[in-house]
């Protein structure tokens, strides 16, 4: 029996009345569990405990990570007061989903990932307003977990060199290389504040960091795709 807390990535319907979650659990990383009696009359706490981004502590008859799960308990874990009801919380929350289902990877997956998340998640709710930079600050710190997160920032005028992750000042011999003015720009956000009340940088700064740090992920994780959600975030945070 696993007795676990997890956040739903992604559900699909199975049988007549039960859902598949994919669920990334504290301890075993992301898994799949059958959740019963979900879609019935009766069945609508469970459907909403259910819904993406929440969290939950289930409580499941666990034999293998390789095969579905039954789901014997679930409920919630954290109950959100703003994120399921406001359009910007809601698509960075979306955005979020789709960088951890194409990066975590279970042979390499650490709690620490889970708890990472969860902090963004929280924060993500609670916060006043939610800053325009919140998804590429998530997007950057993540790489910590993932094993590529940039090098010391030696001075002005250096270049970041994507395909080693680090600043240099010599320009690198290849193409994949980002100009002085937006590699201090990814520096200035390395040591950006999200629960501060600082302004985001220009739009146009922006985008550029966001592209970077997409094509970043993409050169160092292969089955990396870009998050279809992006296109709404680019449309509604100004």
């Amino acid at each position: 029996m696993l007795h676990t807390e997890g956040l739903v990535l992604r559900t699909v319907k199975y049988g007549e009345t039960s859902l598949i979650a994919e669920i990334l659990t504290l301890e075993k990383g992301i898994q799949s569990f059958i959740i019963g009696g979900v879609r019935t009359p009766k069945g609508g706490r469970k459907k909403s405990i259910s819904q993406l981004m929440s969290f939950v502590d289930l409580v499941s008859y666990f034999r293998t990570s390789n095969q579905l799960n039954r789901v014997k308990e679930v409920s919630f874990n954290v109950v959100y007061r703003n994120l399921p009801f406001d359009l910007i919380r809601r698509s960075v929350g979306l955005f979020i989903l789709e960088i951890i289902r194409s990066t975590i990877i279970e042979s390499e997956y650490e709690p620490e990932i889970y708890h990472f998340i969860k902090k963004h998640y929280l924060l993500l709710d609670e916060i006043p307003i939610v800053p325009s930079i919140y998804p590429i600050k998530f997007m950057l710190e993540f790489t910590r977990f993932l094993g590529f997160y940039p090098g010391a920032y030696p001075d002005r005028g250096v270049y970041f060199d994507l395909q080693n992750g680090v600043f240099t000042k010599e320009m690198p011999g290849h193409v994949l290389y980002a100009l002085p003015d937006l590699a201090a720009s990814l520096e200035a956000l390395r040591v950006m504040d999200l629960s501060a009340t600082s302004p985001s940088p220009p739009k146009a700064v922006r985008e550029e960091l966001f592209n970077l740090l997409l094509d970043y992920y993409a050169l160092h994780m292969e089955h990396f795709k870009e998050p279809v959600s992006r296109a709404i975030l680019k449309e509604i945070l100004t």
